[in-house]
C-alpha cells in the first residue's frame, strides 16, 4: 500500500520561511530582518552573523554540505557560484563548519563568465552578488548533494545591473513611489509603501497585428526606451572600451528580421542576441578593436560585423 502524500508538510520544507527565521533567530534580530523587507536598508553586521548562522545550521540539518548565491544574469538561465561550509580543522583536528554574514550578503562571481561582465580581464571583471532579503533561502538537492541557495541580485563594481532581478527591484520601487502619490490624493496619508504582484491575473492588453509589426515602431522600441536593446548592447560593449554603431538601414533590417519570424518586438531581442552574443565573447581576446559597425548585410548574414581597429581608426581621423 502506497504511503499518503501529506502536502502540508511537503510544502515549503526546504524553504527558510518566516517561521524558521521565528524559531531560530532571537526576537530583536527577526523583528530587524522584518524590518529590512518591509522598508529597506542595511541589515548590521552583528545581525548578519546571527541570520548567517541559523540559515546554516538549518540548512546542515537537512543534509546541505555547500551554499550558493543564486542569481539570473543576461544569458537567460540561472547561475550558481559555489562554496563549502568547511573551513579549516581547529587545534584537534575537528572539522569547523561556518558561514558568516558577510558571505551571505556579499558574494563576488567572475562577471567575465558571463555577456554582462565584458571587462577585459577575469580579475577586473568586478562582478558582485548581493543577498536579495525579499526572497526566501531554499534547499536544492541533486546529483551533487544539498545545496542551500541564496537568492540574489548581480551588479557591477559602479552599480550597473547585470542581471533581470535587480531592475525588476528597482522597478518595483519606483512603482511604490508614484503609487503613493495616487494614494495620496485619495486621502490615505498613513500608508508607506506599495506592493505591486505580477500574475495571470494582471490586465492584458489587444493591439491590431498590422500595428505591433510596423516596422518604424520595431525601430523605435529598439532605440528610444530607457532600457533599450541598442542601449543596452551599446553599455556591455563600453565595458570593453569598445564603441557600438549600427550603420544606416541596419536596424531597420534588424525589424524588418523581427517581422519575418512574425513575432514582432518580442522578436527583437533574438534577433540582436544571434547578431552581437558571439562578437562579444571574442572582443575580449582582441584589445586591438575599437568599434564594430553593424551593416544591414551583417544582419542579413552576408557578412560578420566590421571591426575597427585602433589603428585603423587614427588613420581615418587623419586623413
Amino acid at each position: 500500500m502506497s504511503e499518503v502524500l501529506k502536502v502540508e508538510e511537503i510544502f515549503a520544507s526546504k524553504v527558510f520561511t518566516f517561521g524558521k527565521m521565528k524559531e531560530r533567530l532571537p526576537k530583536s534580530v527577526y523583528r530587524e530582518v522584518r524590518q529590512l523587507m518591509d522598508w529597506g536598508g542595511e541589515l548590521s553586521p552583528a545581525s548578519a552573523d546571527v541570520v548567517a548562522k541559523a540559515m546554516k545550521d538549518w540548512a546542515v540539518e537537512n543534509g546541505a554540505t555547500h551554499y550558493t548565491h543564486w542569481f539570473q544574469p543576461l544569458t537567460g538561465i540561472t547561475a550558481e557560484k559555489h562554496d563549502a561550509f568547511v573551513t579549516h580543522p581547529d587545534t584537534d583536528g575537528k572539522m569547523i563548519m561556518e558561514f558568516s554574514g558577510k558571505e551571505l550578503i556579499k558574494g563576488e562571481p567572475d562577471a567575465s563568465s558571463f555577456p554582462s561582465g565584458g571587462l577585459r580581464a577575469t580579475f577586473e571583471a568586478r562582478g558582485y552578488t548581493a543577498w536579495d532579503v525579499t526572497s526566501p533561502a531554499f534547499l536544492k538537492e541533486d546529483a551533487t548533494g544539498v545545496i542551500l541557495c541564496i537568492p540574489t541580485a548581480f551588479c557591477s563594481y559602479t552599480g550597473e545591473a547585470l542581471d533581470k532581478k535587480t531592475p525588476l527591484l528597482r522597478s518595483m520601487e519606483a512603482v511604490s513611489q508614484q503609487a503613493l502619490r495616487i494614494v495620496r490624493l485619495f486621502g490615505n496619508d498613513r500608508a508607506t509603501k506599495v506592493v505591486a504582484n505580477v500574475g495571470a491575473e494582471q490586465e492584458y492588453f489587444l493591439v491590431d497585428r498590422e500595428k505591433y509589426l510596423r516596422r518604424e515602431d520595431l525601430v523605435r522600441i529598439l532605440q528610444e526606451p530607457k532600457n533599450a536593446l541598442v542601449k543596452q548592447y551599446e553599455k556591455l560593449f563600453s565595458y570593453d572600451k569598445v564603441e557600438l554603431t549600427f550603420a544606416e538601414g541596419a536596424l531597420e533590417a534588424v525589424a524588418d528580421k523581427a517581422i519575418e519570424r512574425n513575432i514582432g518586438a518580442r522578436g527583437l531581442r533574438a534577433v540582436m542576441e544571434g547578431l552581437l552574443t558571439e562578437i562579444m565573447y571574442e572582443i575580449p581576446s582582441d584589445p586591438s578593436v575599437r568599434r564594430v559597425v553593424i551593416t544591414p548585410a551583417c544582419v542579413h548574414g552576408e557578412c560578420g560585423p566590421t571591426l575597427v581597429r585602433g589603428e585603423e581608426e587614427a588613420a581615418s581621423h587623419a586623413s
